[in-house]
């Protein structure tokens, strides 16, 4: 089996077709790893009620029932993934996903335009997780995705060495969502796209350097908040 590796759907479950378009904009497009910001869900909604067959769903919502927010990460059932690093102060999880030929440790993580944290700390919790992974294993594979807002990575991205795969913008004249990666030579710059999830952000598609048979896509997606508002 050649190496894959699928990138993100941030999508908002709150809306009654979000699961559906998730389901058809995966199988369409034969995406291996999804990275989910803006999820919406909360403990009354199990994760088996909207993740798609054949996939199996790892996540943290917005602390404390809060309305909106949340991540995810949605990956292929026959691959091993397990979370290795969440907390409540955040918006972020980071997980191992091990393949038959590989393994990457992958974030996915939503910045709120209001984060009710101080902005350097979340900065710290994904620098410090870069840390402990690459101690663990220096030739590691590590992807963050998601949608940072006006968070300021640039320090992010020199201490570890991580490049933007995310070059053009995702909402109007914007660009708020990433792809950062260690590896950049394994990723062709990310394009951009209208996905069938309904979202004020455009779809991000990161694809291989070399190809696989079949080709896989890497999408993402973003919650346009019209249904609920935070109190």
């Amino acid at each position: 089996m050649k190496k894959t590796f699928e990138m993100v759907v941030k999508a908002p479950f709150a809306k009654v077709d979000a699961a559906p378009a998730l389901f058809a904009e995966l199988n369409s497009n034969n995406i291996d790893i999804c990275f989910v910001s803006e999820s919406w869900l909360n403990k009354k909604i199990l994760s088996d009620m909207i993740c798609p067959d054949g996939y199996v769903m790892v996540r943290i919502d917005r602390p404390r029932m809060r309305i909106g927010g949340g991540v995810a990460i949605i990956c292929r059932n026959y691959w091993k993934i397990k979370v290795i690093k969440v907390t409540d102060d955040f918006e972020s999880i980071w997980c191992k996903i091990t393949t038959p030929n590989s393994v990457y440790y992958v974030a996915s993580v939503y910045h709120p335009s209001d984060p009710i944290y101080e902005p350097k700390d979340l900065l710290d919790f994904l620098s410090d997780t870069c840390d402990e992974v690459l101690l663990a294993d220096p030739d590691a594979k590590i992807a963050i995705a998601g949608d940072i807002n006006q968070l300021d990575i640039k320090s992010l991205m020199q201490q570890h060495v991580l490049h933007q795969k995310v070059n053009v913008p995702t909402r109007g004249d914007k660009l708020l969502d990433v792809f950062l990666t260690n590896y950049p030579l394994l990723w062709k710059s990310g394009r951009v796209h209208k996905g069938l999830v309904r979202s004020d952000h455009l779809v991000v598609t990161v694809q291989p350097t070399i190809p696989t048979k079949p080709q896989r896509r890497y999408v993402t997606f973003r919650d346009t908040r019209t249904l609920f508002r935070e109190s």
